[in-house]
């Protein structure tokens, strides 16, 4: 499907957890410039948006592209029998960054969405069109559909939602299982903790630096204390500890041999399904290298836990918009 000429390498790569996973490499021939608008009347169809925020609405910068990264993982608990009955996948979408890239300002913002926030989540009927919304966790917005596209898309839908209609223009999504394959090939990754993590084992504890192989790196993503309701808060946190991690590790094994990267797509291409073209991933990891990256950002907000002990995250209002405005208006 795809060329590859030594003298004309592009190295496609959207990387794990916050940057996140090196989720891709495609080598091509030649890169292709997308299509530019051909008038100023264009430009500005093009890049005029707006976000409605409690009545009032607001422009949103323009050069500004998203790309929704989802972790997809497969739901451990048994769906709630009073939920609307449709068609559903077992996966959910339990890694959310929203990669905001700003092509005026050559800065990208990394948005990092909770897992357990609820929010009006869109469910598909058995024709996959939006049969209506409910209020639920968000992580539970990829289960409807197929497991591909389709859910994807209906992520993309809730994210929207929750961000006051923000544009999310692209999605990328990879199975969590690509997490130890990625791991070790770029050799591992080492983290130093910053706080105890007892349901690992003993030797993670505060201040310990360890190097992650395997299985190991899928176990520290995902582990979060079951006797706290807030338990992803500090799973998140872990997230974009190795998610720093690993970006560095891969850059340098990327820098020193870009030959490892064709053995790195050929191990994850069938966890991954997107809607960006060669050609967008190819620009978008241009500027991914030439930006400046800034903070991650995720909003404060409260857990609660509902009747049917399913931990719920209530993002506060204020601090929501805050990063939205932040994030997308000038």
């Amino acid at each position: 499907m795809f060329k590859t000429k030594r003298s004309k390498i592009i190295i496609l790569i959207v990387d794990f957890v916050a940057l996140l996973l090196l989720l891709a490499a495609v080598f091509v021939t030649q890169k292709e410039k997308a299509e530019v608008p051909d008038t100023q009347d264009d430009v500005d169809s093009y890049y005029a948006r707006f976000i409605e925020h409690e009545g009032e609405v607001f422009p949103v910068k323009r050069g500004l592209q998203s790309v929704l990264l989802i972790g997809k993982d497969v739901m451990e608990a048994e769906r709630d029998p009073d939920e609307i009955e449709a068609f559903y996948n077992d996966d959910l979408a339990d890694f959310l960054l929203l990669m905001i890239f700003d092509h005026d300002r050559k800065t990208v913002t990394p948005f990092q969405i909770n897992r357990d926030t609820v929010c009006d989540v869109p469910w598909l009927s058995v024709n996959g069109l939006v049969g209506g919304y409910k209020q639920m966790q968000i992580t539970l917005a990829h289960t409807f559909g197929t497991g591909k596209h389709d859910s994807s898309k209906n992520v993309v839908l809730a994210v929207t939602g929750l961000l006051s209609g923000a544009p999310v223009d692209h999605y990328f999504t990879f199975s969590m299982d690509t997490v130890p394959i990625l791991n070790d090939l770029v050799g591992g990754v080492t983290v130093t903790l910053e706080d105890d993590i007892p349901s690992l084992g003993e030797k993670y504890v505060k201040g310990a630096t360890i190097t992650l192989k395997g299985q190991e790196a899928l176990r520290f993503v995902r582990a979060r204390s079951h006797d706290r309701v807030d338990a992803n808060v500090p799973r998140m946190a872990h997230q974009r500890l190795y998610m720093n991690a690993f970006l560095n590790q891969a850059r340098g094994k990327i820098e020193s041999n870009p030959e490892f990267i064709v053995d790195a797509f050929d191990k994850v291409e069938p966890f991954l399904t997107t809607d960006l073209t060669v050609e967008t991933v190819s620009q978008l990891i241009d500027d991914f290298y030439q930006y400046e990256v800034l903070p991650i950002v995720t909003p404060s907000g409260s857990y609660t836990l509902a009747s049917n002990s399913t931990a719920e995250f209530h993002p506060d209002e204020a601090s929501l918009w805050d990063c939205v405005h932040g994030a997308f208006c000038p």
